[in-house]
């Protein structure tokens, strides 16, 4: 594996770029503050729905299911979509839900316990 890369969040964009950044030879380390996977998608409220036909918030190689019909998917059935495709990308990647520190320089920092840090130069955001 390559450098090591920092993505900050585990969102669509952050899932996007952990797949992008391992089809290049790079390894992926995904920083997520949140419990769970699925960006903003975790704190909309449950009757929540898309605003663009699924069509068009679709990962270019990761279909919706079948199972989803409906033009404009609820919020279970998006957060359900991009746990999906995470799982299809966290067999490559890391994705950590801890706390990151980014001083200047871009450098940044992972602590998952006192005694462990993690550092690297690449950061992507």
């Amino acid at each position: 594996m390559g450098k090591k890369v920092a993505i900050i969040g585990a969102g669509t964009s952050g899932l996007i770029a952990c797949k992008y950044t391992l089809s290049k030879g790079f390894q992926p380390i995904v920083f997520e503050s949140a419990s769970t996977i699925g960006g903003v998608w975790t704190k909309t409220i449950e009757t929540t729905k898309l605003r663009t036909p699924r069509e068009v918030y679709q990962f270019s190689d990761f279909p919706w299911s079948s199972s989803v019909t409906e033009d404009f998917p609820n919020q279970h059935q998006v957060l359900d979509y991009i746990k999906s495709y995470a799982h299809q990308v966290k067999q490559f990647g890391r994705i950590f839900s801890d706390i990151f520190h980014s001083p200047k320089g871009g450098i940044y920092n992972k602590v998952t316990n006192p005694s462990r840090v993690r550092q690297g130069k690449q950061v992507v955001s």
